[in-house]
């Protein structure tokens, strides 16, 4: 549709058709998509920009200056794991989960929003006998190598 190649050239920094959109722009954009994700039937739609919303995570993550972009699209991540319809595409997206993992790191809002997502990604990856799928196990080694890292640092 007309909207969604919109949306994917305001959010692709590397689409090449337009001249790039401020972060500005793009950070008000992502609030926006995830409070629409609010909604399934919006969540299933929008989940077709999620890979251009990876990309941009990866880039301003690896920057290392834009929390703010950064806390946003956890949001929006937040946004689509609440559905099943959803979900997987993040939970299985590219680089998504250890990128979120580093957002741990930071002892700011954005460590509390990736703790919240990770939470949450943990709760909803069940294997069916209730017990913890692959990615939680996952999530949940990680977080103890991260907390073990954390102790030796601090004491």
């Amino acid at each position: 549709s007309d909207m969604m190649q919109f949306l994917k050239r305001v959010l692709d920094p590397n689409d090449g058709s337009v001249a790039p959109c401020c972060d500005d722009l793009k950070l008000e954009v992502i609030f926006w998509l995830g409070e629409l994700c609010a909604d399934k039937e919006c969540s299933c739609w929008l989940v077709n920009v999620l890979d251009c919303i990876n990309r941009i995570f990866t880039q301003s993550f690896v920057r290392r200056k834009d929390d703010e972009m950064s806390i946003a699209i956890l949001f929006f991540y937040e946004q689509l794991l609440l559905h099943e319809e959803t979900r997987f595409q993040v939970i299985g997206g590219d680089g998504v989960i250890d990128a979120i993992l580093l957002c741990l790191e930071e002892r700011s809002s954005l460590g509390y929003r990736a703790a919240k997502c990770l939470t949450l990604i943990e709760d909803l990856d069940r294997n069916h006998d209730g017990s913890l799928g692959d990615v939680g196990c996952y999530i949940r080694e990680k977080r103890f190598s991260l907390v073990a890292i954390t102790d030796e640092v601090d004491s």
